[in-house]
């Protein structure tokens, strides 16, 4: 199980298509080498992050990685915050 988070491990794959990030139990990324890296994956296609819990702010990355096909956000706990007035 991974705990820290560093998308930077994985861009010397160049050609990576697929990345299969499931039932790790990461509680937090490695300042400046979070998922928003990954959009520097220029043939990522594939992303399964199966049973994670994120917010709103934290899957703001998926709007950068443009080649996307199939993404797989299942079992997640989805949660919100709401401003109050």
């Amino acid at each position: 199980n991974l705990e820290f988070f560093n998308a930077s491990l994985f861009l010397p794959f160049e050609e990576l298509r697929s990345l299969d990030l499931s039932y790790n139990d990461l509680v937090g990324v490695v300042k400046n080498e979070g998922f928003g890296k990954l959009s520097k994956l220029r043939q990522l296609e594939n992303l399964d992050l199966i049973c994670k819990k994120f917010n709103d702010s934290t899957l703001s990355f998926l709007s950068k990685i443009s080649t996307l096909k199939s993404l797989n956000l299942g079992e997640n706990d989805f949660f919100y915050k709401t401003k109050s007035n």
